[in-house]
C-alpha cells in the first residue's frame, strides 16, 4: 500500500499488526514486508533476522520476493542470503 501511495493505510496496518503481536504471534515475515514498504529498512532487516532465527521457510523466497527488489544491494540482504545458503 505504501508503495502505491497510501502510506497512511500501510502504517495503520503495520500498527495493528504490532499491537496484535503484543498478545499473539505475528510472523516476522509480514512485519518485515510492511517495514520495507514503508521504507523502514533497519527494522525490516531486524525482522528478517528474527525470521532467520525462527527458521522460517519463507526465507527461501528471498531471491524472488518483489517486496525486496529495492533492497538487494544492501549488505544485510547479501549476508542473509549467504547465511541461508542461497545461490
Amino acid at each position: 500500500m505504501a508503495r502505491l501511495g497510501n502510506r497512511d493505510a500501510a502504517q495503520s496496518i503495520l500498527d495493528a499488526l504490532l499491537e496484535q503481536s503484543r498478545t499473539e504471534y505475528v510472523s516476522p515475515i509480514g512485519l518485515a514486508v510492511a517495514h520495507f514498504g514503508l521504507g523502514q529498512t533497519d527494522e525490516a532487516f531486524r525482522r528478517l533476522e528474527q525470521a532467520y532465527d525462527e527458521r522460517k521457510g519463507w526465507l527461501l523466497h528471498l531471491r524472488v520476493e518483489p517486496a525486496l527488489d529495492g533492497f538487494r544491494d544492501d549488505p544485510r540482504y547479501r549476508d542473509l542470503v549467504a547465511a541461508i545458503g542461497l545461490p
